[in-house]
């Protein structure tokens, strides 16, 4: 049950991450 929430967690960190880093790549 908390392993579902804490992967949602953890992609939501790395699509975060990816997104800035093409804003920033730009």
């Amino acid at each position: 049950m908390g392993m579902a929430h804490w992967l949602a967690d953890e992609i939501k960190k790395a699509s975060d991450e990816r997104w800035l880093d093409c804003l920033t790549k730009d």
